[in-house]
């Protein structure tokens, strides 16, 4: 069955909300699920080089302390978020409940798409867009297909602006949105975490409105 955002369906067997991906039928963006081998999937796919060293705030390497800690922290926030899409909210406060790209047919978290205040601070702000996606599924289109699912669901929640900051070396991940729409803002240098390296790395802002009140930032979502 489908909640009153209409993009949501509820698995019968498991109970859990979803979005399905049409391009590809064998996955589907789910909530995170309290299991050991979740923390697994979590620590195998952000261990991988080709995925970890463009975090900025995700630790790399990747331990499977880690895997708990991101883990539990999004449990907390995943629950409250389920209960409003059961409750047939379509605003943000669902945010948190579809997070996780997931294999269908093995079950496994692959990869994770979401969006975060970019600036708490300031109402006007757009949302930051996210994803990470295991490296065994790189060059079929997934990537592709999952942020655009996940960009129409965003839609059918009032978010308007997002906004993916991407570093330029970073080729894919800079196509990835260009063809979901998104435009090149500006480029800038961004201090990367002391934990990081601390150094400067040169950036591309990218700007995509998702709604019709894209344009308002935050304050185009439905409180």
């Amino acid at each position: 069955m489908s909640s009153q955002a209409s993009a949501v369906h509820w698995d019968e067997a498991t109970g859990e909300p979803y979005l399905a991906v049409p391009s590809h039928p064998g996955i589907r963006i789910t909530p995170l699920r309290d299991s050991p081998d979740e923390v697994d999937s979590l620590v195998r796919v952000n261990s991988a080089p080709s995925v970890g060293r463009w975090f900025f705030s995700r630790p790399f390497p990747y331990s499977p302390a880690d895997g708990r800690k991101q883990l539990d922290a999004a449990l907390l926030a995943q629950a409250p978020a389920i209960a409003s899409l059961r409750s047939g909210a379509a605003d943000e406060s669902a945010l948190a409940a579809l997070t996780v790209v997931r294999d269908t047919q093995s079950g496994r978290y692959i990869g994770d798409v979401g969006v975060y205040p970019a600036a708490p601070e300031s109402d006007l702000a757009p949302w930051g867009l996210l994803y990470t996606l295991d490296p065994q599924y790189h060059g079929q289109g997934l990537g592709t297909a999952v942020v655009g699912a996940y960009l129409a669901w965003l839609e059918t929640l009032g978010v308007g602006r997002v906004e993916a900051v991407i570093q330029t070396t970073n080729v894919p991940s800079s196509r990835l949105v260009k063809r979901l729409g998104f435009s090149l803002h500006e480029v800038k240098g961004a201090k990367w975490p002391e934990s990081k390296g601390g150094d400067v790395r040169e950036v591309g802002v990218w700007l995509r409105d998702v709604g019709p009140r894209g344009t308002e930032g935050k304050e185009g979502t439905t409180a």
